[in-house]
């Protein structure tokens, strides 16, 4: 409605006629200047992402679509060759949290505050409140649960394992991990098993996930005489207990890096078997066929070289890789059809539930197992991969520069 020049700028009075007022004109043209400024940046750095002209400034909304806002709020110190590889955790103005799937592939989520961090003898500690998830827990730069998708994950590693149809006598349960609380929530639900063990390595996850996360980790857990909780390394523990100990295990292991590596092994997976009795079953939870195959098939074949029956199946999460989540369980009775469910022990169960449960039923059971896809029978039919492939995957996603960072945070916790 204004005849302006092009590259000049309306006056004040121009703009305040047309219904703009002075402090949405102020960040409009801040905005502006600001993507005037990165846009050198931007074209170097996102040639592939952006098909644009040369001197187009991409939007901010294009930006944060393809998973790298990080570039427009970075520091003066940080290089565009930088921010590249910092494809994983929180950005430097705490504004949001990202995760790099694949090379190439960014998801992020925003976040509206840090609730609080800090550092422990093994990781940084970090719970946020996130715009569409809820509160979250992320642990070195990664995203490990959100309120509003947990569940999705918990409930599948727990119920499949208790109510497959030839679960037998569920007495004593031991949790490997799972410090956020998740998973000894939804055994707590039940009424007729004995003692729940769980080994967690790091007490401060542990008193945070109670004190910021009580809808993941509600004071009713600590407070139920089944529950114990033991803080030490999960490998030494598993050597250290007694054999054929309990009916259920479930290994809620964080990624085969750094201490966590010691999960993965075909030593540990033997002493898992020997702390089972003859109907015993574990659960682990295994990565994704698609963006991390060879954890896929580090989990399967470690497990398969030890129980007679091992299947794979899926659960929803929002938070991680794909939104497809893949576990596996393991059986030694050779005749135990996990994918089975127990139709009237689980009506049972939810028909004593004062809350619904949001991801499982005797449909969602069977259906975890059937949608496992050919490509993940083709992954699991390669066999399993060396140390070195199982590096290179999670080099090649996060960059060498964090493959560094890991490393050198490893070699000073140790």
């Amino acid at each position: 409605k204004i005849a302006v020049r092009p590259g000049i700028k309306p006056s004040w009075s121009q703009l305040n006629a047309l219904g703009f007022s002075s402090s949405a004109t102020k960040r409009y043209w801040s905005l502006r200047d600001k993507k005037k400024r990165h846009s050198e940046a931007l074209n170097s750095a996102l040639p592939r992402m952006t098909s644009l002209q040369q001197k187009t400034i991409p939007s901010f909304r294009r930006l944060q679509f393809f998973g790298v806002l990080l570039l427009l709020r970075r520091t003066q110190s940080w290089t565009p060759e930088q921010i590249c590889i910092k494809r994983c955790g929180l950005s430097p103005d705490k504004r949001f949290v990202s995760d790099s799937w694949l090379k190439g592939v960014v998801w992020s989520a925003d976040i509206k505050n840090v609730i609080m961090e800090v550092q422990s003898a093994y990781q940084q500690i970090s719970i946020v409140d996130t715009v569409s998830l809820g509160r979250a827990l992320i642990l070195d730069g990664a995203l490990q649960c959100a309120e509003k998708d947990e569940a999705g994950y918990h409930e599948m590693m727990t119920h499949v394992p208790m109510l497959r149809h030839k679960a037998g006598k569920i007495s004593d349960i031991l949790i490997i991990g799972g410090g956020d609380g998740g998973i000894a929530r939804e055994i707590l639900k039940y009424k007729y098993f004995e003692r729940l063990d769980m080994v967690e390595i790091d007490q401060v996850v542990v008193d945070t996930c109670q004190k910021f996360l009580p809808r993941v980790f509600p004071a009713s857990i600590a407070q139920d005489d089944r529950f114990h909780l033991f803080y030490e390394d999960a490998a030494t523990f598993v050597t250290s207990a007694e054999s054929q100990s309990y009916d259920l295990i479930i290994i809620d292991a964080s990624d085969p890096i750094g201490p966590g590596a010691s999960l993965y092994t075909p030593t540990f997976y033997a002493e898992i078997k020997r702390l089972l009795r003859r109907e015993g079953a574990v659960v682990a939870q295994c990565g994704s066929f698609f963006y991390l195959p060879c954890v896929f098939r580090t989990v399967y074949h470690g497990l398969s070289a030890h129980f007679p029956v091992v299947m794979p199946y899926s659960c929803f999460t929002a938070v991680y890789p794909g939104g497809s989540w893949n576990l596996a369980i393991a059986t030694l009775r050779p005749s135990d059809r996990p994918e089975k469910p127990h139709s009237r022990r689980i009506r049972g169960f939810l028909a004593d539930q004062q809350e619904q449960l949001s991801f499982y039923d005797s449909a969602v059971h069977r259906a975890a197992f059937d949608s496992i896809p050919p490509l993940a029978r083709n992954e699991l039919a390669k066999g399993p991969p060396s140390i070195q492939e199982l590096q290179a995957e999670f080099v090649d996603i996060y960059g060498e520069a964090w493959w560094e960072d890991e490393c050198s945070g490893r070699n000073n916790s140790e």
